[in-house]
């Protein structure tokens, strides 16, 4: 009686249900924040209220409405090979789950058998020939009593939603970078511009500077000085333009496009998006982020898969049956024969290869732990890097509008001086070359306010006031 008890409580051990972590117990044991570390500075700085009802791409367009932007998002999300992988990768995942859950159930097959032979007895003088006909039905079933098939199909499952959150977050990752090309091309197409006339200016100055220098009013340091300052600011103009094609063909690849016409408005590098007011709490950020969601589906799948190698221990119960009959024959005809087996298999000896294969499964969920572990730990600095990046860059941005204001009405008195000639062409050209720097400078940081904004949304994945759901 002891014995069979023993027995009982070893399969009750075994056979024990995976338990899954919760979203409440993984915020304690990740040391997930109660608040943001700059949660004053993203409250300061939100002036846009996200519905909850929008997705992570609606949200996107919510605070850049550009439809230059939306367009080129839109094409990207249909085309991009990175995306498409990553959707033919679900529909393995999904078969692979299918897989698992047709285990569960019997397999069923029908065989079609035809038997012709002829023999001539000589010494018996004796013909026999045989021409025969058989069908079979044969039927397999694995009984999963102990839960061994099961734990497998749950694994597939889990890892089935992993893929698809995998492919979420590539989705975030690329609505990011295809408007940080964007951006950083407007910035390219407006500095080449500005580059340009500063160029023409630097000219003029040479030419003045070489006409004082020849009659003698300035020495050689004026002239080389006004020299190096034209050949640097044309070395200037060759590295953007080379950055402007660098950017372009990288937008090219994201869209999976050869040719594209991209012409934009240059004067949206001036508007800024939309800062999103946000409510969320740190723990509700974190796990709607569709990394952090993927790392914790794999960790729910190395446990449904270290469940599946453990009860690979146990004993493996299969029913097989067959149901033939001799459906012609030279001899005999309609003789129905059927059978029924079952069997009952555990490995006894040299049972080191599903022990280590278990000790495996247990290192593959201490690895899995570990990687969420650093999913969350980067998420957190990825937004605490973003809200800083944004304040900093909001401040900047402001700085160069000051400073363009300044040197603009600083042009405008210039100008009035210049027709009154009560200054040269040389001052006049310096001054303007202020101003344009200035203006080069204001869309640089606009494209940096840009940046800045597109990172923030990347490092929440979009999602900024969002209840947090129990998983």
């Amino acid at each position: 009686m002891n014995f069979f008890v023993v027995i009982l409580l070893i399969i009750a051990f075994f056979t024990g249900c995976t338990t899954l972590p919760k979203d409440s117990e993984l915020a304690v044991n990740m040391k997930m924040p109660k608040n943001f570390t700059h949660q004053k500075t993203l409250q300061i700085l939100g002036d846009t209220k996200i519905s909850q009802e929008k997705d992570f791409i609606a949200t996107f367009f919510e605070l850049f409405p550009n439809e230059d932007l939306k367009n080129l998002i839109l094409q990207a999300l249909k085309n991009n090979t990175n995306l498409l992988t990553l959707e033919s990768q679900i529909i393995q995942a999904r078969s692979n789950a299918k897989i698992s859950t047709a285990n569960l159930l019997p397999s069923a097959s029908i065989n079609l058998n035809h038997n012709y032979s002829d023999r001539n007895y000589k010494n018996i003088q004796v013909n026999y020939n045989q021409n025969s006909l058989n069908a079979s039905l044969t039927l397999n079933w694995e009984i999963d009593v102990f839960g061994k098939l099961n734990a497998l199909r749950n694994a597939n499952i889990q890892t089935l939603l992993a893929t698809q959150k995998t492919l979420e977050n590539a989705k975030v990752s690329l609505i990011a970078d295809i408007a940080t090309y964007y951006f950083t091309i407007l910035q390219l197409q407006n500095s080449i511009e500005i580059n340009q006339i500063i160029i023409k200016n630097l000219e003029e100055i040479y030419k003045i500077t070489q006409k004082k220098y020849n009659v003698g009013l300035i020495d050689i340091i004026d002239l080389s000085t006004a020299k190096n300052n034209l050949i640097t600011q044309k070395n200037t103009l060759l590295s953007l333009q080379y950055s402007l094609e660098q950017n372009q063909n990288a937008l090219l690849v994201l869209l999976n496009q050869q040719d594209y016409p991209l012409v934009f408005e240059k004067s949206q590098i001036l508007s800024q998006g939309k800062i999103p007011i946000i409510t969320s709490l740190p723990s509700s950020v974190l796990f709607n982020r569709p990394d952090v969601s993927s790392s914790i589906y794999t960790l729910n799948a190395s446990l449904y898969t270290r469940t599946n190698k453990k009860l690979a221990l146990l004993p493996s119960l299969s029913i097989s049956s067959s149901l033939g009959q001799i459906l012609a024959s030279s001899t005999s005809a309609g003789e129905l024969v059927w059978q029924i087996a079952s069997s009952l298999a555990m490995p006894l000896f040299n049972r080191s290869s599903i022990t280590q294969t278990y000790l495996i499964a247990k290192e593959d969920t201490r690895q899995a732990y570990y990687s969420l572990q650093n999913t969350i730990n980067t998420a957190l600095q990825e937004i605490n890097n973003a809200s800083i990046n944004l304040q900093t860059s909001q401040q900047s941005f402001e700085n160069s509008k000051e400073g363009l204001e300044f040197f603009e009405n600083t042009l405008k008195s210039t100008r009035i001086k210049r027709k009154q000639k009560l200054i040269d062409d040389l001052s006049f050209f310096e001054v303007e070359n202020n101003f344009y720097k200035a203006k080069n400078t204001l869309i640089s940081s606009s494209l940096q306010l840009n940046t800045a904004l597109i990172l923030l949304y990347k490092a929440f994945a979009g999602n900024f006031n969002t209840p947090q759901e129990e998983r």
